[in-house]
């Protein structure tokens, strides 16, 4: 099959780990003898405007279309006709069987634009949440349901995310299945004993949604007799206040800024740690919880939506969302060495329900369906 990607965000050098679930994906579906093409709108671009830079990327076709900040959010979400021109164009270049958007803003609402007079189906996972932050206006909500009513399947990454889209959009979102997210679980698996040093790891973008405000609250109140340090692996907007609140709180000493790391270093970092922690305000998955379990790291992980379907009772613990008393009570019971965790038996259910192998055989089985069917 020929199969085009068009991601709402891809990875770049300036951020390695944003969109990294799509390109493994992509690169799973090149390697299952499939001919995939990757339209990437360029966020951290350096290049003049909607200029096209090509490339092979692990052994797939992307084309980045330099749309650099604050641009990417002017033509993605509210002027999507131009992009659409573009990827339209592209589009019929490469002639696929079908294309599969990931998310409706940008992504979902510019391939709606770009195959509304074509016969070539499209597909569109949303991942994006809460949803109502995606759109200011009636016109803006307007585009994601057109994006959502035109497509020839939908679909979400959580039972969480469907059931919003269904409180959001009603009958135009009845129609969506849950497909989870891939991951590489021959990338991550359990290497070795966990250091037991009272190691805590956090990744995710230092912006308020994820959390880390809460957990440094948190780690401030631990007793003297319970050892810890803090991995932060991430970079955003609110790391400096997140860096000057654990010096107010005095806890600077036991925390590394790592910044942002590359995909393949994840592993060996959570091998190198003890406990995972997200503490999230929301999350529509939360690949976190998925790479840690599979890396044999019991899970912190506040409910706040997708961690509630990835993390088992014998996957760590998960707690109220936004309640420091609760995650700080947590993570004694965590250092005390008191935690529940089945390591193999966790490992174990993340390979069989959300490995890629298994997302990449649910995906041929959709595209065949609808290559088969004509359906458009």
């Amino acid at each position: 099959m020929r199969i085009a990607i068009i991601p709402s965000w891809y990875h770049s050098p300036l951020a390695p780990a944003r969109g990294s679930f799509i390109k493994a994906q992509a690169e799973g579906l090149q390697a299952r003898g499939h001919d995939v093409l990757v339209l990437a709108t360029d966020r951290d671009s350096d290049r003049k405007l909607l200029s096209l830079a090509e490339s092979n990327e692990n052994g797939v076709r992307c084309i980045r279309i330099s749309v650099p900040a604050p641009w990417h959010r002017l033509l993605g979400f509210y002027v999507p006709r131009v992009l659409a021109s573009i990827i339209k164009r592209e589009i019929m270049k490469f002639c696929p069987d079908i294309v599969h958007a990931h998310a409706a803003r940008p992504a979902g609402t510019i391939v709606f634009h770009a195959l509304k007079r074509s016969c070539i189906p499209y597909v569109l996972t949303e991942h994006s949440g809460p949803l109502e932050n995606f759109w200011w206006t009636f016109h803006g909500k307007r585009q994601i349901a057109l994006a959502y009513q035109s497509a020839s399947r939908l679909f979400a990454v959580s039972d969480f995310l469907r059931l919003a889209m269904i409180a959001q959009f009603g009958n135009i979102a009845l129609e969506t299945s849950v497909l989870f997210n891939g991951l590489d679980t021959d990338l991550f698996i359990p290497r070795r004993s966990p250091p037991m040093r009272g190691s805590l790891l956090f990744v995710g973008s230092l912006e308020k949604e994820k959390g880390l405000h809460i957990l440094l609250n948190s780690l401030c109140s631990m007793p003297d007799k319970l050892p810890w340090k803090l991995t932060v692996v991430g970079q955003g907007r609110q790391e400096r206040n997140l860096r000057n609140l654990a010096f107010q709180l005095g806890i600077s000493e036991k925390i590394v800024w790592s910044g942002a790391k590359m995909y393949h270093d994840m592993p060996n970092i959570y091998a190198s740690h003890d406990f995972v922690v997200v503490p999230s305000l929301h999350e529509t998955f939360s690949m976190v919880c998925a790479e840690a379990l599979a890396s044999a790291r019991p899970v912190i992980a506040a409910m706040c939506g997708g961690p509630e379907e990835i993390v088992p009772a014998y996957g760590g613990r998960l707690i109220p969302a936004n309640n420091v008393k609760a995650l700080a009570e947590c993570l004694a019971e965590a250092l005390n060495g008191s935690m529940h965790f089945e390591s193999e038996r966790a490992a174990l259910h993340i390979k069989e329900k959300f490995s890629m192998e298994v997302l990449i055989s649910k995906l041929e089985s959709v595209y065949s369906s609808l290559i088969s069917s004509g359906d458009s």
